[in-house]
């Protein structure tokens, strides 16, 4: 073979490497959550913005968290006649993922009968659902990898879904003793907890 044939398919293989592998133009290999996203970008379940970023430091709401969960774990959305909740319609695009997901009873909504689709999500509201909807719900009634974490007690209704998920290494928590249940959890995040899940 010769050197200019090699050299044109190296650095043909080079370019489609570079090109293929790094979806978004805000995610570099070198972020933490690179291989998660990348992962799910390639299975076709999350999507960027017309902009070509992923903006990963962005908080996810509680429609798109939903959607992914879902779909990473081959749930097929279906027809519907019942809405449930009362601040969306069947044309939303994300009507038949909060339907079948309340049908299935992963999510309940709030008492005033919405679901606040486009509300930011919490950290413990989304390892509710990711777990929920993975079958994991409730897994762990022993609290005692929680012990370490200043703002979680067994007496949290999250208690069980973040006990099970620092005992198969899925999170964490904050270097300083805290796992923030109430903190909007970023796409980044969402997307390393749904894939952990998803391996187990």
């Amino acid at each position: 073979m010769s050197k200019f044939l090699t050299f044109i398919l190296t650095s043909s293989l080079f370019f489609f490497t570079t090109t293929t592998c790094l979806a978004f133009t805000d995610l570099p290999t070198s972020h933490w959550s690179y291989d998660y996203i990348n992962a799910l970008s390639k299975q076709g379940i999350i999507n960027g913005y017309s902009d070509e970023t992923f903006r990963p430091d962005q908080a996810i709401t509680r429609a798109e968290l939903l959607k992914i969960a879902l779909e990473t774990s081959n749930k097929d959305a279906f027809a519907f006649e019942n809405l449930y909740f009362d601040d969306f319609t069947m044309n939303d695009w994300f009507a038949e993922y909060v339907v079948f997901a309340a049908q299935n009873e992963y999510v309940s909504g709030y008492d005033d009968g919405t679901f606040r689709p486009n509300q930011n999500i919490t950290r413990a509201e989304a390892l509710k659902i990711i777990l929920s909807v993975a079958g994991k719900e409730n897994s762990s009634d022993s609290f005692v990898a929680l012990a370490r974490y200043k703002d979680v007690s067994e007496n949290d209704w999250f208690a069980p879904h973040f006990s099970y998920a620092i005992q198969q290494n899925i999170i964490s928590g904050y270097e300083d003793s805290t796992i923030r249940p109430n903190q909007s959890i970023t796409r980044a995040e969402a997307a390393k907890i749904i894939m952990e899940v998803k391996n187990l």
